[in-house]
């Protein structure tokens, strides 16, 4: 299936369906954003779901105070299991 015409379509319905499509909402930053850009380029958040399993919009570790906002940045809660500096190290 991943070979064929819809194939990348596929892996990301399959990635988004397996994590919840709630729950890859509410990971975001922006909830009421897409993993696809304007003209179907990849966003920050499919890039995490690939490679971490999480749709988080920042690449940082942890949760980042917004200044005095009261807003935190969400990225990534911990390394991948892939990846040249995949694991606990």
């Amino acid at each position: 299936m991943l070979r064929s015409d819809f194939g990348v379509l596929t892996l990301v319905y399959s990635l988004a369906l397996t994590r919840g499509v709630a729950r890859c909402r509410a990971e975001m930053d922006d909830t009421a954003g897409a993993l696809t850009g304007q003209f179907g380029h990849c966003n920050q958040e499919l890039m995490n779901l690939l490679i971490s399993g999480e749709s988080t919009s920042q690449v940082h570790d942890g949760l980042v105070p917004l200044g005095d906002s009261g807003m935190n940045l969400r990225g990534v809660s911990s390394r991948p299991k892939v990846g040249p500096h995949a694991g606990p190290h």
